[in-house]
C-alpha cells in the first residue's frame, strides 16, 4: 500500500516533469547548428594552439585549458555523447581506437558511462579530428601530469587530477565568446528532433538511436546489437543533413575575437613549405600536368590554399619555360618557333 509521502513525493516529481516539458514545447526550437555554434566560433583560435604545440611551442596554461575545453564540447555538442563518456574515456581505449571499413574515421569505444549495461558509447572522429586529440595526447596531456600520478583518464585538469565537471567546462568555453552555454541534454534533443525529418527507414533510425547509446526499453530491446559500420554510416547521415542548416561565415565574425600572438616568420615559413609538399602529393608538379582550380586549393587548406595554388601554378609556368628553352636553345634566333606544340611536347615546325 503507497503511503502519504510517497504519493506526495510521486506527485511532486510528476510535477517538476510536466513542467519540464512544458518549458521544452513553449521553448524557441533551436537548430542544431546554433547548439554546435561555439565550435566553429572557437575553431580558429583553437587551430592556431594546436599548430602552435605541434611546432614545438610552448602554450599557456589558459592555452592548454582551451584545448581541453573545446575537445570536449567537440564530443558532447557534436556527436552528441553524454558527459560522463568525456570524463570515463581512458588513455587505454584512446590507443585502442580502430579505423572503420571505409577508413574516413576513427572510432574509440568507451565502456563506462550512463548506459553501460547496455551500450558501449562510441567516438567517430574524422582523420583531422584525431590529429587533434593525438595532439593534445603527445603535446599538452603529459604537462599536466604531476609526479606521483598516473591517471587513466584521457581527459585531465591542468591540476593533473581527473575532470571534475565536463558540461561546466563547456559553458566556460562558451562564456569565453558571450554564447550561451548548452547542454548534453540540449544538444541530443534538439539533433534528435531535427534527424526524424532525414529518416527514410526504420534502419536509419535505429543506427541514429544506437550512435547515441539510448538506454531506454525500446532502445535495450530493438538497438541492442551496432556494429562499427552502422555507427559510421549514422555518424555520415547526421553530418549530410547538418550541412543543409550550417550557418554563413558571417555568423561566426559577429562575435569578436582576440587573436593569439603572431606567428614568428620562421614557424609561417615552415608551416607554409607543409603545407606546399602535401599539395604536391594530392597534385603531382609536372610539365603536363593540369593544374588544380583555386577552389581545390582552398578545400585542402584554408590558410595556405591561395598560397599553394599559386606557387604550384607558378612553379609548373618556370618548368614549361625551361623546358621550351632547352627545346630551341641551338636553333636560329631568326626562325620563327612555335612555342606552344613545344609545350606540348611536339616537334617544333619550321616555316
Amino acid at each position: 500500500m503507497t503511503s502519504p509521502l510517497q504519493r506526495r513525493l510521486s506527485k511532486g516529481i510528476s510535477a517538476s516533469v510536466v513542467g519540464k516539458k512544458f518549458d521544452y514545447l513553449t521553448s524557441a526550437k533551436k537548430d542544431p547548428s546554433e547548439c554546435q555554434r561555439i565550435l566553429i566560433v572557437a575553431r580558429p583560435t583553437f587551430e592556431q594552439i594546436i599548430k602552435k604545440a605541434k611546432m614545438g611551442g610552448r602554450l599557456l596554461e589558459k592555452e592548454k585549458s582551451y584545448v581541453v575545453y573545446y575537445l570536449e564540447a567537440l564530443i558532447v555538442l557534436k556527436y552528441l555523447q553524454r558527459p560522463g563518456v568525456v570524463q570515463n574515456m581512458t588513455v587505454e581505449e584512446w590507443c585502442k581506437r580502430i579505423p572503420s571499413a571505409c577508413k574516413t574515421r576513427m572510432v574509440i569505444g568507451v565502456k563506462r558511462h550512463k548506459t553501460s549495461t547496455q551500450q558501449v558509447a562510441s567516438i567517430l572522429l574524422e582523420e583531422e579530428e584525431e590529429e587533434w586529440f593525438d595532439v593534445f595526447y603527445k603535446k599538452i596531456r603529459p604537462s599536466f601530469i604531476r609526479s606521483g600520478k598516473c591517471p587513466q583518464t584521457f581527459f585531465i585538469s591542468s591540476t593533473g587530477e581527473p575532470i571534475h565537471s565536463v558540461t561546466n567546462d563547456i559553458a566556460r568555453l562558451h562564456h569565453k565568446f558571450k554564447l550561451r552555454p548548452v547542454t548534453s541534454q540540449e544538444a541530443r534533443r534538439t539533433m534528435e528532433t531535427y534527424m526524424v525529418s532525414h529518416f527514410q527507414t526504420d534502419a536509419q533510425r535505429n543506427m541514429f538511436a544506437r550512435l547515441l547509446g539510448h538506454s531506454n526499453v525500446t532502445a535495450g530491446r530493438i538497438y541492442g546489437e551496432k556494429t562499427v559500420d552502422n555507427m559510421v554510416e549514422a555518424a555520415e547521415m547526421m553530418k549530410r543533413a547538418m550541412h543543409e542548416s550550417q550557418p554563413s561565415t558571417s555568423r561566426c565574425q559577429e562575435v569578436p575575437q582576440k587573436p593569439l600572438q603572431e606567428e614568428t616568420p620562421e614557424v609561417s615559413r615552415g608551416l607554409r613549405e607543409e603545407a606546399f609538399e602535401k599539395f604536391k602529393k594530392c597534385h603531382p608538379l609536372t610539365i603536363d600536368a593540369t593544374p588544380p582550380c583555386l577552389k581545390a586549393a582552398l578545400g585542402f587548406s584554408r590558410e595556405y590554399g591561395q598560397y599553394v595554388y599559386d606557387r604550384w601554378r607558378k612553379q609548373q609556368n618556370k618548368m614549361r619555360v625551361d623546358y621550351v628553352a632547352g627545346l630551341l636553345k641551338y636553333e636560329n634566333p631568326h626562325e620563327e618557333r612555335d612555342v606552344s606544340k613545344a609545350l606540348d611536347g611536339r616537334p617544333t615546325c619550321h616555316r
